[in-house]
């Protein structure tokens, strides 16, 4: 099992919408000492979600 490490430097990340839903949902990338994040802003309806994809790039 991997065990989490501090980061010593905060990642940059880049995250790209890859859907129409992904875009609605406005993202944004969370950073803690630890992990990364992907949230959403507006998280749609079931009914409204379609494919929900992203792209992402972590560096560092």
């Amino acid at each position: 099992m991997y065990k989490r490490q501090p980061f010593a430097t905060p990642p940059t990340v880049v995250l790209t919408a890859q859907s129409a839903a992904a875009a609605a949902s406005r993202p944004y990338v969370s950073v803690t000492k630890d992990h990364v994040e992907i949230c959403v802003v507006e998280p749609l309806p079931a009914a409204q979600r379609g494919e929900v994809a992203f792209g992402y790039q972590v560096v560092g």
